[in-house]
Order: C-alpha cells, then sequence, then structure tokens
C-alpha cells in the first residue's frame, strides 16, 4: 500500500487557542483557591460582575470549564490521612458483616421473613406499602405508610410479629435505606439474625 493512502489524522497542526485575559484567569484561580469545590456554573456570575467591574470580556461557561482544565485550576486545601491514628478516618465507625444471601431462601423451619418496601406516587403524593411474608407457610401482611424510614419499618415489623403465629429467627430485606442502622439494631436485639441480601438476588 502507498504511504499516502494511509489515513492520518485531519486535525490541523496549529490550532487556535481562546484570549481569556490574565486578570480572568487570576480570579478564576483565587475563587478555587477560596472555594476548592466551586464549579463554573457558580463561577459564572461572580466573573460577570468582576468582568463588568474591571471593563473585561465576560466568557461562557463552557469557556470557563475549558480554561479551569488548561491552567490546571484544580485546587485542594486539605488532604486525607488514611493512616495516621489520630485522624478521624482511624476512628470511624465500620459497618458490622451480614451472612451473606446469595439464593433465594428454601428454609426447611418456619420463622423465616422475607420483607420489601414499594413506594407509588399518585397526583405528586408519595404512598410506601410495606411488605413480609414467612416463606414456608406464605403468611404475609401489607400495610400502607405516608414515610419511608427505618422508624416505619420497626412499627411494621413489631405489627408483624404481634400477629405472627409463631417466632421469627430470620428477617431479609433487600437492604434498602430504611432497613439499616436502628433498624438492624432493633432485630439484633431481639435475637433474629438478618442476612446481607443484594437487592437484585433477593425476593424473587
Amino acid at each position: 500500500m502507498e504511504a499516502s493512502l494511509i489515513p492520518l489524522s485531519t486535525r490541523p497542526k496549529r490550532i487556535r487557542m481562546p484570549h481569556i485575559h490574565w486578570k480572568v484567569v487570576a480570579y478564576m484561580r483565587s475563587l478555587r483557591e477560596t472555594y476548592p469545590g466551586i464549579g463554573k456554573e457558580k463561577i459564572k456570575p461572580l466573573l460577570d460582575a468582576y468582568c463588568e467591574k474591571e471593563g473585561l470580556k465576560t466568557i461562557s461557561i463552557s469557556s470557563i470549564g475549558n480554561t479551569m482544565k488548561r491552567h490546571h485550576l484544580f485546587l485542594h486545601t486539605t488532604q486525607k490521612v488514611y493512616h495516621d491514628p489520630s485522624s478521624g478516618w482511624a476512628h470511624r465507625k465500620t459497618t458490622e458483616k451480614r451472612t451473606k444471601v446469595k439464593h433465594s431462601p428454601k428454609p426447611k423451619e418456619f420463622g423465616y421473613v422475607i420483607s420489601d418496601t414499594i413506594g407509588r406516587i399518585t397526583d405528586g403524593i408519595k404512598d410506601y406499602f410495606y411488605n413480609a411474608m414467612e416463606i414456608k407457610s406464605r403468611f404475609a401482611l401489607t400495610l400502607h405508610y405516608k414515610r419511608l424510614s427505618r422508624k416505619t419499618m420497626q412499627e411494621f415489623s413489631e405489627q408483624f410479629q404481634m400477629i405472627y403465629p409463631g417466632e421469627i429467627h430470620t428477617w431479609q430485606t433487600d437492604n434498602g435505606s430504611e432497613n439499616l442502622g436502628d433498624f438492624h439494631k432493633y432485630l439484633k436485639k431481639d435475637g433474629i439474625l438478618y442476612p446481607r441480601c443484594p437487592k437484585d438476588q433477593c425476593l424473587h
């Protein structure tokens, strides 16, 4: 094949570079140094006011983003310390590991409950339906609540245990936010096993 037939990049060797006034770049740098997390959308109105005051030409939001990249205006004033024994990272609470459920449960004894929460929006109004079922007996309960919270989940669990004619040894959920934290502690206090169940594998 002739070398002249090999396709090459069509990108120009010399490309136009936007002419951003050095005062604009300096002002953006000062903003990023003072507020490291500020983004181009929030920089825009502040920069417009500065340009109007200095008699400079303002630039668009996309140009602000490109200028930040071109001049490396991604600054950080703090750095996380992972191995310092006195740091907050060393003293933060670790999540307690739970038994992982890889398949749908098929218990041979009564007392294994699975639960799930279904949300529904009607005319802008949210409703939540809490559901629980003891697998072997198929004993089930569904209650309607207006809130999705751990406190409500605990209340629902208490209602289920009050009417279920037996003892519960396992309560399995889909790890939604309403099932963690205080609700986990509540089940643990009652001696109920709370296995970890990935959302895409439980309640099949």
